[in-house]
């Protein structure tokens, strides 16, 4: 069968099937046993526990930071008075100056800090390298 007959989707799949499958990679299921930094992944079906230095685990899965630029047509900001939380546990009221023109709000550069680390216990998709030489965490596993 040629690989490039029928539908664009059966083209596509037989592409893959004839020069994308990589014998080398499988996927499986697993569970965070300990947390990053020395997160430990039990993989199902297998009897040890993988190490840090075995696994890969991809940027969006762990505490970091990014820059960002917000650009929004619609802007609703308060002006009201908020009370807020300081260090040492005492209220303290203040109040947001901040102005809105023109119904467009836009902050050029900011930081924001993703907080959501792998916690133990959390159920995980890997990729299996070389018959489990090496792992990488996809993503986390949810079900409906």
């Amino acid at each position: 069968m040629d690989a490039l007959e029928g539908s664009w989707e059966t083209r596509g799949v037989n592409v893959i099937k004839l020069y994308g499958h990589n014998k080398d990679v499988d996927i499986v299921f697993g569970t965070i046993t300990a947390p990053p930094p020395n997160i430990r992944v039990k993989v199902d079906n297998e009897t040890l526990e993988i190490e840090k230095d075995d696994v890969v685990v991809l940027q969006y899965l762990t505490k970091h930071k990014r820059k960002i630029r917000i650009t929004s047509n619609t802007a609703s900001l308060s002006k009201e008075e908020a009370t807020s939380i300081a260090l040492d546990g005492s209220p303290y009221k203040h109040k947001h100056d901040i102005e809105v023109s023109n119904g467009s709000l836009t902050v050029t550069e900011a930081e924001i800090e993703y907080l959501d680390e792998l916690k133990a216990g959390e159920r995980v998709v890997l990729a299996e390298i070389e018959k489990g030489q090496k792992y990488v965490i996809l993503d986390r596993e949810v079900i409906y």
